[in-house]
């Protein structure tokens, strides 16, 4: 497995998995927040520091992949430079059942937004009237 930090804020997991591909056969690709962004003393670190860094897990079959994988240390995704190192945890396995399994399923997915620490005080139609000013758009469904 592979660590990757610095994925551009457009990338999906897709993304990330056809950038490494090339490596050797991908068993796992997960993408996050990155839990410990750069900070504002950290070497290097400019104007940019307090926006929001994504990050990558990438588990391949083998370690020859592994290996290739950490030679694309420096390399664009989406135009932007990444880093990457080795993993020191392993990629929890997604359960395959959770998975979407049909295409009106996954295009569901994509679509779907997940909303935490909602003021209970918060109605139904003003939080509808939020989402819909951010989304440009209707909202299909709206679940409190």
């Amino acid at each position: 497995t592979v660590y990757v930090r610095e994925i551009p804020a457009g990338a999906s997991e897709a993304d990330v998995h056809d950038h490494f591909y090339t490596c050797g056969a991908v068993r796992e690709c997960r993408v996050s927040a990155d839990p410990h962004p750069p900070s504002k003393t950290d070497a290097g670190a400019g104007p940019d520091t307090n926006k929001k860094t994504r990050v990558a897990f990438v588990a391949f079959e083998t370690e020859n992949a592994v290996r290739e994988a950490l030679t694309m240390d420096g390399s664009l995704l989406l135009g932007e430079p990444i880093q990457v190192m080795p993993s020191r945890t392993e990629v929890m396995p997604v359960n395959p059942g959770l998975l979407p399994r049909t295409e009106e399923e996954r295009e569901r997915c994509a679509r779907t937004v997940y909303v935490s620490n909602v003021d209970p005080d918060v109605r139904s139609n003003e939080l509808r009237s939020a989402l819909e000013a951010i989304a440009d758009g209707k909202i299909a469904a709206l679940h409190l």
